[in-house]
C-alpha cells in the first residue's frame, strides 16, 4: 500500500525495519515494542490504534528513557534482564506518563 503513504515490509528482521525507517523518518506500526531499542521517530502500537477517534499514540524512546531517567544502555540492560516486551497495550497508563503522544 502506498497510495497513503504506507509501505508494508514483512518478513524482514527487525533491523531491516529500523533501518528502513531511520533512513525516511518513518514511524514503525507494529504490535512489538521491541522497536523502541532502535532510534526511531517513533513507534505506532496496533492495539492501541483508535479507530473511533481517529488518534493513535506515538511512542518515542527519546521520551521513554527521559521519562524513567535511563540512558540507553540502561534500557538495553533492562530488556536483556526483564525482556524485550515490556509496554502493556494500555491507553490511559501510556497516557499517564510521558512516552510518547497522541496523534
Amino acid at each position: 500500500m502506498t497510495r497513503i503513504g504506507i509501505i508494508v515490509l514483512g518478513s524482514i528482521i527487525y533491523s531491516d525495519i529500523a533501518l528502513y525507517c531511520y533512513k525516511h523518518n518513518a514511524i514503525v506500526l507494529t504490535n512489538d515494542s521491541d522497536f523502541l531499542l532502535y532510534d526511531l521517530k517513533g513507534v505506532i502500537i496496533l492495539d492501541l490504534v483508535d479507530l473511533q477517534n481517529e488518534s493513535v499514540f506515538v511512542y518515542q524512546r527519546k521520551l521513554l528513557l527521559q521519562q524513567f531517567r535511563l540512558s540507553e544502555l540502561q534500557l538495553f540492560y533492562f530488556v536483556a534482564r526483564h525482556g524485550n516486551d515490556f509496554i502493556k497495550h494500555t491507553r490511559k497508563q501510556d497516557e499517564r506518563i510521558d512516552i510518547g503522544k497522541t496523534l
